[in-house]
């Protein structure tokens, strides 16, 4: 039987999804990578890594699949970051993925001479440090000999269709995330490109999420399994295709996906400058006729497996973390005494404060570790409200919250946005929307049908966990507390970030 092959490259693992003609999902499987943090406020990962999870992942997914024709290969993946590429696509040093913060300097001297509002205009995204071009910038200032030797620059997903097809592709959702193409002119900006010092050459082709970026090739299909002249189709970034994965409701519900980082999107089919937003609220590109609009929490399941990792001790696998948490949780007798501002990667919307940190205030000899976790759960779920009630003030027509990705499977978290967000929040049949988002394109191209169409089939709505009374007062008290906090010591944590960066430029 006729089927599409989808494959996610995201932040901790890699998923295949392999879904038939008939819109059955014949297998779903994944692998996991690590991340390396060599320094303070560095993240990387290796690319040969990513790789060998895609092998490993797709491998296990055909041997469940059964008797089916894999006839397309479309793609999905963790967004901006760095990756540096020889002649030869191999890479130059470890990739540095979005959660770095190392290049903060970097952002600040791209701010400062372009300016937040020509950004906005010109590329649609406002950059954090994670963005391609500040990592650039920042690479070429502390790894001179890297950066000469780069004869391609590009993204995780880029790395991936070069290895698959040995071609050199972006797909247009993931352009905006270099801050050097114009979205605009849809052409990569002079300005950009001489001020960060690379060229055109050097960047992959921007194509369309259902383009055909190349035919899979002999060698990647014998280390894949699969025929070689599959056609592999451009995709999206992982957060365009968890909205496609859920079939999100325009100017009705409220995405929250919640992975390693948590995103916060809504569709919207009107003018977006009319609804008062501030600029930093990023614009991506239309998917079909909607504009997706994006906030987002830098460390959300970061966090959380932070605190499994080094609080509680575990080693299960990373997969396996939030199991962990969830059990933890039942034993805190003594949560909403503690405050946590939860930046361990800086504070993402609605604050966009990439130079404050994390911390507890209100510990006492009295508090347990499981109250640290049920607190920092809770304060995550007030930032994830914070974010949905700018949508909310902006767009009156919002109902209800989707929440989808890795934390979605944890009960208590679920409760806790409702709580929060006092929204009725909806999980899908299948958490994996990104991965079935890019399978939706996929089936799309095969059966012609429209690709919400295909999702809404795909993946349709299972359970819905509604607010309580006593949670939303606990969670409002606790909101109150979280903004108080923030406003009186925000500074004493920039300070504490300046000296971090100057200990760490003198140890460089």
């Amino acid at each position: 039987m006729r089927a599409c092959m989808a494959i996610d490259l995201g932040t901790s693992s890699c998923k295949v999804a392999i879904v038939d003609e008939h819109l059955n999902i014949r297998a779903l499987a994944s692998s996991h990578f690590e991340t390396h943090y060599p320094k303070p406020l560095f993240a990387e990962q290796d690319p040969s890594e990513w790789w060998r999870a895609v092998c490993d992942a797709t491998k296990d997914a055909l041997a469940s699949a059964g008797d089916v024709k894999i006839e397309v290969i479309s793609l999905s993946s963790q967004r901006e970051g760095l990756v540096l590429l020889d002649e030869n696509f191999e890479p130059l040093r470890r990739a540095i993925v979005w959660v770095d913060r190392r290049a903060n300097f970097e952002l600040c001297e791209l701010l400062n001479e372009f300016g937040v509002d020509w950004l906005s205009q010109v590329v649609g995204v406002i950059p954090s440090a994670g963005f391609t071009a500040p990592l650039l910038c920042w690479v070429r200032r502390h790894e001179p000999e890297v950066f000469q030797k780069a004869k391609f620059i590009t993204q995780p997903k880029g790395f991936l269709i070069a290895r698959m097809t040995d071609s050199f592709a972006i797909d247009i959702t993931l352009a905006p995330r270099f801050s050097l193409f114009d979205m605009r002119t849809m052409k990569y900006s002079d300005e950009l490109l001489s001020w960060v010092g690379v060229s055109e050459q050097q960047l992959p082709k921007v194509v369309k999420p259902n383009e055909v970026v190349g035919f899979l090739s002999s060698e990647a299909a014998s280390q894949l399994g699969l025929a070689d002249g599959i056609p592999v189709v451009a995709g999206m970034g992982d957060r365009q295709c968890e909205v496609l994965g859920l079939a999100l409701e325009p100017m009705v519900e409220v995405m929250v996906a919640s992975g390693t980082a948590a995103n916060i999107s809504v569709l919207v089919d009107t003018d977006v400058d009319s609804l008062g937003l501030d600029a930093r609220v990023a614009r991506g590109p239309n998917i079909g006729n909607l504009k997706q609009l994006e906030l987002g929490i830098w460390a959300c399941g970061a966090a959380l497996n932070w605190l499994a990792r080094e609080l509680l001790g575990t080693q299960v696998a990373h997969e396996r973390a939030s199991d962990v948490i969830e059990g933890e949780l039942g034993k805190s007798t003594n949560a909403s005494s503690l405050i946590v501002l939860p930046f361990f990667a800086g504070a993402g919307a609605p604050h966009w404060d990439h130079d404050v940190l994390a911390c507890i205030i209100g510990l006492t000899l009295g508090h347990s570790k499981s109250d640290i976790v049920r607190a920092t759960l809770e304060a995550l779920a007030v930032e994830v409200a914070e974010n949905v009630e700018l949508y909310r003030r902006a767009i009156g027509t919002l109902k209800r919250v989707v929440h989808c990705g890795g934390l979605a499977q944890m009960r208590s978290f679920n409760q806790a946005i409702a709580d929060a967000t006092e929204m009725e929040v909806q999980l899908p049949t299948s958490h994996d929307a990104a991965v079935l988002g890019a399978a939706c394109i996929g089936l799309s191209m095969l059966t012609g049908e429209d690709e919400f169409r295909v999702a809404t089939k795909l993946n349709p709505r299972r359970e819905a966990v509604t607010c309580n009374d006593e949670g939303v007062k606990q969670m409002r008290l606790r909101a109150q507390l979280q903004r108080n906090a923030y406003s009186a010591i925000a500074s004493l944590m920039r300070e504490a970030h300046r000296i971090l960066l100057e200990w760490q430029s003198k140890d460089a």
